[in-house]
């Protein structure tokens, strides 16, 4: 028989982690009867339960999605609003969470930081918690309409301002492993230059501070996440790899920042059973997600479209190309 830990609900106050900025979604909740406040930007799509008076204006903590399974499913958070960052463009946001084996889990909504409308908190940051029967594997993929850049503040790694998500094992008992991968990441070089998919060579992530491993240069990243870990992830990439410190993004300054250069449309987590857990992830598992992002006026309207990097098939087929053309004409 599995461990059963007991049901850690250790929601953060976000705000007290995101202190430079977080993306919020004032329209997510449910009410009194467990319909969605906004159902036109918001909803969910998936199995399991939704249940009453969850994200917006409730209580931090508040579990929206009870006993789900399976693959597929879907959460519609609604439109970002940017808290100390900017939105240019309106961008909605999707959540899509997957289970391997034949376990189920909860999402909890955590409320932090920022007042709405004068008294009102909302959504930044959402638990996958209480997995139980048997989970081998969770998959959270987090989408946006537009691509969005880092919301970075300061010239130096910080513990917290995430580019796009940060994340945090919060029960596992034993570490797990995971995998982090940036989708639609997309960077320039120059102020009014196009976007190239992926990340040149050279680039380097700066890892927030708290980080137990070292990133790297490439959009993803596999590792082994501990329990009750601290916050992890990106602060920006460095593009050209020059080090700090790091310039931040100025709206509208016609200055190309670190900052800036970086766009991304979202990221997938997978997370997997580690040393102990042969049998799945042990029930109680908790696996906490914050956003974070903005759009800067030097640089957003050019990320909007980019050319797709070069895949090694095809620099290899232009390689035999030119060499065949060459002998050709040595013919």
């Amino acid at each position: 028989m599995k461990k059963v830990l007991p049901l850690n609900l250790l929601f953060l106050a976000l705000a007290s982690h995101m202190a430079s900025g977080a993306l919020i979604f004032k329209d997510l909740g449910t009410d009194g009867s467990g319909n969605f406040i906004n159902p036109g930007t918001t909803g969910w799509s998936g199995t399991g339960t939704v249940l009453a008076d969850a994200g917006y204006d409730t209580v931090s903590g508040n579990t929206m999605i009870n006993d789900f399974t399976g693959s597929g499913n879907v959460l519609s958070l609604g439109a970002a609003t940017g808290f100390g960052t900017t939105i240019l463009d309106p961008t909605t946001a999707t959540m899509t969470i997957s289970l391997g084996g034949s376990g189920s889990g909860d999402i909890a909504i955590n409320l932090g930081g920022p007042l709405v409308d004068g008294a009102r908190i909302a959504p930044m940051g959402f638990n996958v918690l209480n997995l139980q029967g048997g989970v081998t594997s969770v998959t959270v993929e987090i989408n946006f309409s537009n691509p969005l850049a880092a919301a970075f503040a300061e010239p130096v790694p910080r513990t917290n301002s995430p580019f796009l998500v940060g994340f945090r094992t919060q029960s596992t008992v034993t570490a797990a492993n995971f995998t982090a991968e940036y989708l639609g990441i997309r960077h320039t070089t120059s102020l009014d230059g196009a976007f190239i998919g992926g990340l040149p060579v050279g680039a380097d992530a700066v890892d927030m501070s708290n980080n137990t491993f070292d990133w790297g240069s490439d959009p993803s990243f596999s590792g082994i996440a501990s329990n009750a870990n601290p916050f992890e992830g990106v602060n920006l990439f460095d593009v050209d790899g020059s080090g700090g410190p790091y310039t931040t993004g100025v709206n509208n300054d016609s200055i190309l920042q670190d900052a800036e250069q970086v766009y991304a449309t979202g990221m997938r987590f997978t997370f997997t059973p580690g040393a102990g857990d042969a049998d799945g992830l042990f029930d109680g598992a908790n696996f906490l997600f914050s956003l974070n992002g903005t759009q800067y006026v030097d640089t957003f309207a050019n990320s909007l479209t980019f050319v797709p990097e070069p895949s090694g098939a095809a620099l290899l087929s232009l390689g035999l190309c030119s060499v065949i053309c060459r002998r050709r004409r040595k013919a």
